[in-house]
């Protein structure tokens, strides 16, 4: 028999549970800022990556539920370059190629459902 007495066990601490943290749009630099109520024309990346968006758009295809629009899509998309690559220049021929060459390489369904997720 073991002499020593049981030694009473604590309960395990709960996670702490984090508030939400408000983000800001990234702006890329030599671009106009993303605004709220922006149309599917007035693009942040230039004409030369809209061949690269609809590729992911494409390969974003899901469930209806959770595909969003096209525009916040591309928005998602644009504050994913912009984080990728800090201070490029999308305009530039050679930051564009960079650009295109990145969003060829995302797992655009999951953007998707991580955008459809941010809006509840």
């Amino acid at each position: 028999m073991n002499p020593r007495l049981a030694q009473p066990r604590s309960a395990p601490k709960a996670a702490s549970v984090q508030p939400p943290v408000a983000t800001t749009p990234v702006a890329m630099p030599g671009l106009p800022p993303a605004s709220a109520g922006r149309t599917a024309d007035s693009q942040r990346f230039p004409a030369s990556l809209a061949d690269a968006v609809e590729r992911c758009w494409r390969k974003a295809a899901g469930p209806a539920a959770w595909i969003p629009t096209r525009d916040e899509f591309q928005a998602a998309l644009e504050r994913s370059a912009a984080k990728r690559f800090p201070g490029a220049q999308p305009y530039a021929q050679k930051d564009s190629e960079k650009i295109e060459v990145y969003l060829d390489t995302l797992h655009a369904r999951d953007l998707a459902l991580a955008v459809a997720c941010s809006k509840g």
